[in-house]
């Protein structure tokens, strides 16, 4: 990935459509290894993904199994999160700002850094 993109967790501050709940926290971490990693609200998650250029692709997701029943909704946001990681295919940087978007260049997911 580009240089400081790897390291540090980006916050999702936007999943399109489906904002974070109250009390919950989503983040990508993406590794020069080639793997991503993060809290998809509830559970641990971790995936693959390739990159060349603005092109982004992120493998299937597997995460930890737990299971939590508050707030309300999470279980929920959580699977839409990691489905919603499956339709990324680019990326861009603007500023603090990472923007994942789909094949038809649509905003899929934003994490922003403070």
């Amino acid at each position: 990935m580009q240089s400081g993109w790897e390291g540090s967790p980006w916050p999702a501050r936007e999943p399109i459509g489906h904002p974070c709940g109250t009390g919950t926290e989503i983040d990508a971490s993406f590794s020069a290894d080639g793997k991503v990693t993060g809290s998809a609200g509830c559970n641990q998650y971790f995936a693959d993904y390739s990159i060349s250029g603005s092109s982004l692709t992120i493998g299937p997701a597997g995460s930890t199994k737990k299971y939590c029943g508050e707030p309300a909704g999470l279980m929920a946001q959580e699977q839409s999160y990691l489905s919603l990681l499956g339709s990324v295919e680019s990326h861009r940087i603007e500023g603090n700002r990472l923007a994942l978007t789909d094949g038809s260049g649509s905003p899929v997911l934003s994490f922003r850094v403070a």
